[in-house]
């Protein structure tokens, strides 16, 4: 049983680990008086350094004396009344203490060198072969000893540290990829997939067994990988750069394993898409407004042309009239598309204020209301926020609901089934809205290209309210996402920053 004051101690003794070799602080542990003297005799000879030295008779005093940590190395007698050097040293190691020990006894006993040195002691010495020569030389090994001790302590402490908090995940494997240690950042990326992480080989976390092939063919054509670009598996596709290398046996130089680090690039890859986006979407407005000009001007000639025509075309001339009347018409519908080109490009700037997004959301709900009744949809709104305060614009954040509420009704038109469902609920940083329908849903090809200016599927669509959603949910700092399968419906996940 490690006594309370080694306890107590081992907090304290990192305060002070250095060894002054100007002044070496020594503690003679023996409960045989002549002993200590002579030990202290033998130090003193040693001219070329200067001890200071203390005694402890017993375990219980020797205890109280090393929690004191004000000296750099003990010599311990190895029997001490009641208990023994050994069993000092044992409990005093294992509380973390770390200055030398250095073990003296009467008997040549190979048994008795050996427990010394599982217990935790730096040397041990025989009393009858004792000198002021050896007991020097022995002294000046284990403080070197302890130096060097140190020193690799820090720098494990700095390895350790580096693994365990760096923000990147960090793994080491066996040489069969079979995964062995992880760092925290490991576990946060993958606990949603995995609920036990060691163990799994590093190929479970591939989404393609192909890419963890090729990854292999690298490792062994150049001994390590960087930045090997793949898609991990992970609750939402993860894309990330994975860098591997293998570890040897310093002795020997077997393969023992390998270690590697994973860098998230899916928060960078969407960063680029939405800047993507929203670049299309600037340069859709300029061309939709210079197409707009030069398309409203002949237009203009055209009406004037057509006006003209019917005054002078007789009422007789039937066939003409109806060429006349079919012009006018495409006059309008071309038009027409021209006002919801401009209108679906043209970006009103915000004007912000502190708003409940709750009110906002509801708001929406009722402006769809009768298109709800109409189709018979059952809408479900619940609410899991006690307050939803964000800095927002509430009339372009109604647009991007009234957005998603409409193609959602679209959506079940044909549905069996058809159930509306909106959740505001909230994260530490966030207010997350989900918007699902039970709906036709989306292919691969739709889902990826859904924000894309101009992409629809719907034949009289111009593509543009998907793109205007997204922009306004990016303008204000916000997120927008989705997941649909075909024939199982569609959601829509959106985030808001909350207000500081």
């Amino acid at each position: 049983m490690v006594s309370i004051g080694l306890k107590l101690f081992v907090y304290r003794e990192q305060e002070k680990m250095e060894i002054n070799p100007d002044k070496i602080r020594i503690l003679i542990i023996d409960d045989d008086e002549g002993d200590q003297f002579l030990i202290e005799d033998y130090l003193r000879e040693i001219k070329d350094q200067n001890f200071e030295i203390s005694f402890a008779s017993g375990y219980q005093e020797a205890t109280k004396l090393i929690s004191a940590r004000k000296h750099d190395i003990y010599l311990v007698d190895h029997y001490l009344g009641e208990e023994t050097g050994l069993k000092l040293i044992t409990d005093t190691v294992a509380a973390g203490f770390k200055k030398p020990f250095i073990l003296l006894t009467g008997l040549h006993s190979r048994e008795v060198d050996d427990k010394a040195i599982k217990a935790g002691a730096y040397d041990y010495l025989p009393k009858d072969n004792l000198s002021a020569i050896l007991l020097e030389r022995t002294i000046r090994h284990s403080v070197e000893r302890y130096k060097q001790s140190r020193l690799a302590d820090a720098r494990e402490k700095r390895f350790v540290t580096l693994f365990k908090h760096s923000v990147d995940p960090i793994y080491i494997t066996d040489k069969s990829f079979n995964i062995q240690e992880i760092n925290h950042s490991f576990k946060a990326l993958f606990e949603d997939e995995y609920e036990h992480i060691r163990g799994l080989n590093l190929a479970d976390f591939f989404t393609r067994d192909q890419d963890f092939i090729d990854l292999k063919t690298q490792l062994d054509d150049k001994g390590y990988v960087k930045d090997f670009v793949v898609e991990l598996k992970q609750k939402n596709k993860l894309t990330a750069l994975v860098s591997i290398a293998t570890i040897y046996d310093d002795e020997d130089e077997e393969l023992t394993g390998f270690q590697g680090v994973i860098h998230d690039m899916t928060e960078l890859k969407n960063a680029e898409k939405r800047v993507l986006v929203a670049e299309k979407v600037s340069l859709t407005g300029r061309m939709a407004r210079m197409v707009g000009h030069e398309v409203r001007n002949p237009l203009t000639n055209i009406n004037l042309a057509t006006d003209q025509l019917k005054d002078e075309i007789p009422d007789s001339n039937d066939e003409a009239r109806l060429f006349v009347e079919m012009i006018e018409r495409n006059s309008e519908r071309i038009s027409l598309m021209i006002d919801q080109l401009l209108k679906g490009t043209r970006v009103k700037e915000l004007e912000k204020s502190n708003i409940e997004l709750a009110d906002v959301i509801s708001k929406s709900i009722h402006f769809c209301e009768d298109r709800f009744n109409l189709k018979e949809i059952a809408t479900e709104f619940e609410n899991q926020c006690a307050s939803s305060v964000i800095s927002a614009d509430a009339e372009q954040l109604e647009i991007v609901f009234i957005n998603l509420l409409t193609n959602a009704v679209e959506a079940m038109e044909e549905a069996s089934v058809r159930q509306l469902k909106v959740i505001l609920k909230e994260n530490d940083t966030h207010f997350v809205v989900d918007i699902s329908d039970t709906g036709k849903g989306m292919n691969e090809t739709t889902r990826l290209h859904l924000f894309e200016p101009f992409f629809s599927e719907r034949s009289k669509g111009l593509g543009l309210g998907m793109a205007t959603v997204h922009n306004l949910v990016i303008l204000h700092k916000g997120k927008i996402s989705v997941e649909s399968e075909e024939g199982k419906g569609t959601c829509f996940h959106l985030k808001f920053p909350k207000t500081k």
